[in-house]
């Protein structure tokens, strides 16, 4: 490639000529080469020379880089941009010109990097070519810097040319001539249709190979019939466009009756996001899809994240599509396409570019469309994604296009078009029949995804080829590849599936025999022969019973759905006759963020990926979708869904489905499909998946919670799970556990009675399984009537006092099952309090100490402790500070930014005596420690120095010039806890000082002109704390004003003038007299504030080792898709490092050892890890001598010490 520095001009592009030669271990001479097809490397030819791909690897990610001495620049492609941009390297932007072989292209950046292979490595200068087809190029550049000969001849090349040779990077030449037969739109666009005549015009196969065309995949041609395919595209070059067009054969209609219209105001957005829409809208403009509207409708918009970071634009038309009258075209059946396609030899598959946005919307109906932005109202003048009529309508247009080629040698099925021919001669006939009927319609047609004159295509689930029809091996691969059992569950599981079309399945029970033998009690787990020919045989003839009968597109489905903790399953059903059978199965694992998800989103991602997978069955249809998860009527009220949530809720809309409830233990097909998922899970794209919102650190796109799985955790009230155990496992918990065991074994005594006499039961020997508590070893006699055995062998316990008596029976939960029944009955139940749980557990659940336990289990609950206010007063009693003369105290505070003032000022520094309320405020354009400093020591020069000063904990007063100046000059600093600006008097002052300024200034601009005023109004209003104005505390009188000088009465000119030595004494004693009265008055106001303060504040503290949460400050960010209202509202848990006094402590961050800051005790509260050892219970007289346990009494009142007592003094709990 050559580069031509600062030419952006278009130039002509010559022809290409393929070169066929042979390479040498010599030097290839300076001859341009092309971007879409390397020199000599000719696509779709039949060679194995190996292609001179090496090893690179690149910021930590190996690539494919191609080695191209006729190239003069190396360059980097947008896989290798992405993979920079996450890896936070920055590119340099600027233009460079280069003329290729396929056109002219204009590169916007260029990078130098540091490039590994071969234990070598070398500093490169790249330049990033938009739609480069390979990862890497390297040029002569690289070439020249390392030596490298290329040896094509040997398949390899040598670093110098006495170095020994290194094999190329094995890669074929078909997946070569794949990846470089997708040239891009802008390689496509900036041809041109005349050459000149003195250059030599390439072959029409070679020309078809180079733009694109997938003809290169049609391996089953030969070379003539190659080259008369490639001839007849040529004709129809310029309607393979990524571009859409637009058609005027079909008008797209919105029919709403007497619906009113819809209306919603624009959302707000960060400036990231508009900017975004900004692109969006202009792009849309400028292409007339879209125009400005003056219509009644609007809707909202919404920005989707691509995998690729970006995003894409779309609109929130669930409002409209539930109004909307629906379409009744009907949809092509499966049976007459395949009865069509079942002999064809030959085949072309050809998709619409942006298909719906080729067809024009009808007169009056485009305000229907509108969107509302930060821009205003804008209309489609086509139609745009997500309307509910959209399928029908194209399908509609595209029956009309095809015209009399329909169901002879051409069908549609939504954007797919499909050509088919028995011979080669009818496709040529055939496919320009088509093409031409397209170009009348003026649509267009995407390059990237045609498949022109293949041997065998997939549709609808279906493999056509060459005359013969077979189900898809995709569809019911969930099927075939089921994962052999591994213990009962598994078995139970597969049977319960089977079991589900066992009437569609021949000799059923006698298959499922051999499996049905490892249900049965007490028998030995063996998975033998029988049992894995049984498995197979029932595999197979549940497939067999999916790909029997095709399905009716025209009549309704049903998708079953579920989602465990290890994968999604889906089933896909259609009632024919009375029966319904199976169509298609599909599931897959869950990757690691997924895994993170509520039990919501997890149902929500289920019915998602069931929806992908069956797209092509159920677009355009009505169909119902069953799930044991309300999950999905909740995303479909959800109002401003956004990440994930935005993706799931604008693929729903185009969908017509009924929702309906399954209960769980019916829905056996899909739960054993999720608990046995046979695809891998999707790769963890970035800005793609779903991940858990960051825990603080300071910022909040970087936070992780530990305890939430996404968004949507708080949204939901009441999640609905399944049991917690079954009936087996709760058997099986009860034999193994030793205090159920000493039950049973004391009720068989009763019924075998022996002669010990014993009244009370203790048991003896090894236990099977936990040992009892002592409060569990002893079961006094009279107690032991209240227990029995049902028919299931499962021991209960009778509480005749009951009122409900379905509530008298309630079954003993061993000590293995109890935490699954606290976790079932609080986390997944709501995370209610602990007697909000107690109601529910109490039904039917009994052990000894449950009350108590479940008030620990419910006070360690780590998602309450983070995400549930601290209940009660809060702690912490008023401790003021006092001070007994002016000055004595100073406090200071930065208030703003304002607007920008006139004079340039955007901040205000106010310094107050904490004694009088004097204040003193400073305007400043630009906050410095030094100008901070100058106007500080102003006041002091005027009032003397303080002893103390107090500030918040801005940057400006942490700094060390700073603390290094009140060091020098004696003055103590102290600094307010974090987000306790109490303890500050002028953050009171400031709130006298906003509405001020406010009221002064008549122009906000003017601020700054009127702070003297507002200095004077404060200084000489009355101080209800001292009882005094503070400008008669500070100078001994009153300030004057202009208006008192008029109403002063005025004095005869005979009275004596008092001389200075009797002002003095009489301003001293005046002053002097003052200032007692204030101290004893401010004495009276500290004490009423302290009894106001304490009742709505409880005495309580921390002692050193305490573990504590933060309160969260966290704000939110919607550029980030992060709300502070979904957040966790405390953070941590953290360690007391040290207590500067009752109220105020350092923590120390637990993971990495940090002291994270002085805090405020009304910022903290106690953190109760959970531990694993059964609680000793500590009884407690409570109302009406009633023993209850004291966990429900909570923490103590007056304390906060949560070390254990079993550890040592000094180690706190984690």
């Amino acid at each position: 490639a050559r580069l031509h520095k600062g030419d952006t001009g278009k130039r002509r592009r010559p022809p290409i000529k393929l070169s066929a030669a042979k390479q040498t271990n010599e030097r290839v001479p300076d001859t341009p080469s092309t971007v879409c097809v390397p020199t000599a490397y000719r696509v779709g030819a039949a060679t194995s020379t190996a292609a001179p791909f090496i090893s690179l690897t690149v910021a930590g990610k190996e690539f494919a880089a191609l080695l191209d001495s006729g190239a003069s620049a190396s360059l980097i492609g947008d896989e290798v941009l992405r993979h920079l941009q996450q890896k936070s390297v920055r590119v340099r932007h600027g233009e460079t010109t280069f003329q290729l072989a396929c056109g002219s292209t204009t590169s916007r950046g260029a990078v130098r990097l540091v490039v590994r292979w071969n234990q070598r490595a070398q500093r490169q200068r790249f330049v990033h070519l938009a739609g480069l087809t390979v990862p890497i190029i390297l040029g002569r550049d690289f070439l020249a810097h390392t030596g490298i000969i290329i040896d094509v001849a040997s398949g390899g090349y040598r670093e110098g040319a006495h170095a020994p040779l290194s094999s190329f990077r094995e890669r074929s030449m078909g997946a070569m001539a794949a990846a470089l037969g997708k040239a891009t739109e802008q390689e496509r666009t900036d041809r041109d249709d005349a050459m000149p005549m003195s250059h030599p015009t390439p072959s029409s196969a070679e020309h078809c190979d180079e733009m694109g065309h997938p003809l290169a995949n049609a391996d089953g041609l030969s070379g003539p019939e190659r080259e008369r395919l490639a001839a007849l595209l040529h004709n129809f070059d310029e309607m393979f466009t990524e571009q859409p067009g637009c058609t005027k054969q079909v008008q797209h209609r919105i029919e709403t009756g007497d619906a009113r219209p819809w209306k919603s105001n624009p959302r707000p957005v960060s400036l990231a996001k508009r900017k975004a829409i900004d692109a969006a809208v202009d792009e849309l403009l400028k292409s007339g899809i879209i125009r400005r509207s003056s219509g009644p409708w609007g809707f909202p918009v919404v920005l989707v994240p691509k995998k690729n970071g970006t995003s894409r634009l779309c609109v929130d038309y669930r409002r409209l599509n539930a109004v909307t009258v629906k379409d009744a075209y009907p949809f092509p059946s499966i049976e007459e396409i395949i009865s069509n396609l079942g002999k064809a030899k030959y085949f072309t598959t050809l998709d619409a570019s942006k298909g719906y946005l080729q067809v024009e919307m009808s007169p009056g109906d485009e305000s229907k469309t509108a969107f509302v932005c930060h821009r205003g109202l804008f209309e489609f003048t086509r139609m745009p994604f997500g309307l509910t009529g959209a399928p029908m309508t194209f399908q509609r247009l595209i029956d009309g296009v095809l015209g009399d080629a329909k169901w002879q040698h051409a069908l549609a099925y939504l954007d797919d078009i499909i050509v088919y021919s028995e011979t080669f001669e009818d496709h040529l006939r055939h496919l320009e029949d088509v093409l031409r009927k397209l170009r009348i319609a003026g649509l267009t047609l995407n390059p990237t995804k045609a498949q022109i004159g293949a041997s065998e295509i997939s549709l609808l689930g279906f493999r056509i080829e060459r005359g013969k029809v077979s189900p898809d091996a995709d569809k019911l691969r969930a099927i075939l590849e089921f994962p052999v059992p591994t213990d009962v569950g598994g078995v139970r599981r597969f049977l319960g599936m089977i079991g589900y079309y066992r009437a569609y399945i021949p000799n059923c029970a006698a298959m499922q025999a051999p499996l049905t033998q490892l249900l049965r009690k007490a028998a030995p787990w063996s998975w033998e022969a029988p049992q894995e020919e049984a498995f197979l045989q029932l595999t197979e003839a549940l497939a067999r019973t999916a790909s029997l009968k095709l399905p009716d597109l025209n009549r309704p489905f049903t998708i079953q759905t579920d989602a465990s903790d290890q994968g999604l399953g889906a089933v896909l059903l259609q009632e024919t006759e009375g029966e319904i059978r199976p169509v298609a199965f599909a599931s897959r694992a869950l990757n690691p963020a997924e895994k993170n998800y509520t039990v919501s989103e997890r149902e929500c991602l289920a019915i998602i990926f069931a929806l992908k997978k069956f797209d092509h069955y159920v677009e355009g249809t009505e169909f119902t979708i069953e799930t044991d998860h309300m999950a999905l009527a909740w995303l479909s009220r959800i109002k401003e869904p956004a990440g994930r949530l935005a993706r799931w809720a604008l693929t729903l809309q185009k969908y017509e489905y009924r929702i309906r409830y399954r209960k769980g233990t019916t829905n056996v097909v899909a739960d054993a499909l999720s608990r046995a998922p046979v695809d891998p899970p999707p790769r963890e794209a970035a800005g793609y998946g779903g991940g858990a919102i960051p825990q603080e650190t300071g910022n909040p796109a970087s936070r992780s919670a530990p305890h939430c799985g996404g968004v949507a955790q708080l949204a939901e009230a009441i999640t609905s799970l399944g049991p917690a155990f079954n009936r087996t496992e709760l058997y099986e918990a009860q034999q193994s556990d030793s205090f159920c065991r000493a039950i049973f074994d004391r009720l068989r005594q009763e019924m075998d009675p022996d002669q010990t006499g014993e009244k009370t039961l203790r048991h003896s020997g090894t236990p099977r399984g936990p040992s009892a508590t002592a409060q569990e070893s002893d079961i006094e006699a009279g107690e032991l009537e209240s227990y029995l055995i049902d028919g299931d062998g499962v021991l209960l316990r009778y509480f005749p006092e009951e009122s409900d008596s379905s509530e008298s029976f309630k079954t003993v939960i061993p000590r293995d099952l109890r935490v699954a029944a606290l976790r079932h009955y609080h986390d997944a139940d709501g995370h209610g309090s602990a007697p909000k749980s107690w109601h529910k557990l109490r039904r039917f659940a009994t052990w000894p100490g449950m009350k108590g336990q479940l008030c620990r289990y419910v006070r360690s609950c780590a998602v309450c402790q983070e995400r549930k206010p601290r209940g009660g007063r809060p702690p912490g009693l008023l401790e003021p500070i006092v001070s007994t003369r002016p000055w004595e105290i100073a406090a200071c505070d930065l208030m703003g930014p304002l607007p920008r003032s006139s004079g340039g000022y955007q901040h205000v520094l106010v310094v107050t005596c904490h004694f009088t309320g004097f204040v003193e405020m400073f305007p400043m354009r630009k906050v410095t420690a030094k100008g901070v400093l100058s106007r500080l020591s102003k006041v002091w020069c005027r009032y003397g120095f303080p002893e103390r000063l107090v500030s918040d904990n801005a940057s400006i007063f942490c700094s060390k010039v700073f603390a290094a100046t009140c060091q020098a000059l004696g003055i103590k600093h102290c600094k307010t806890s974090c987000y306790h600006p109490q303890a500050n008097v002028t953050e009171r002052r400031n709130r006298d000082i906003k509405p001020l300024l406010g009221a002064y200034a008549r122009k906000q601009r003017d601020w700054d002109l009127h702070l003297d005023s507002i200095s004077f109004a404060l200084r000489s209003n009355l101080n209800r704390s001292t009882g005094f104005t503070p400008a008669l505390l500070n100078f001994g009188r009153e300030l004057s004003t202009p208006t008192d000088a008029v109403l002063r009465p005025r004095q005869s000119a005979a009275r004596a003038v008092p001389s200075y030595e009797d002002f003095a004494t009489r301003t001293r004693e005046r002053l002097s007299r003052a200032l007692d009265a204030a101290r004893g008055n401010r004495a009276r106001a500290r004490a009423e504030q302290k009894n106001t303060y304490d009742k709505a504040h409880r005495d309580a503290q921390f002692e050193v080792g305490d573990t504590v949460l933060r309160r969260s400050h966290v704000q939110s960010d919607a550029s980030k898709f992060f709300s502070a209202a979904l957040a966790p509202k405390w953070v941590g848990p953290f360690v007391i490092d040290s207590k500067k006094s009752r109220l105020t402590y350092t923590l120390r961050d637990q993971n990495s050892d940090l002291v994270r800051g002085t805090v405020h005790i009304g910022e903290l509260k106690p953190f109760f890890p959970r531990e694993g050892d059964e609680p000793v219970k500590r009884p407690q007289r409570g109302i009406r001598g009633r023993q209850r346990s004291q966990e429900f009494l909570g923490p103590p009142r007056h304390s906060y010490n949560t070390r254990s007592r079993r550890q040592p003094d000094g180690i706190g709990t984690s």
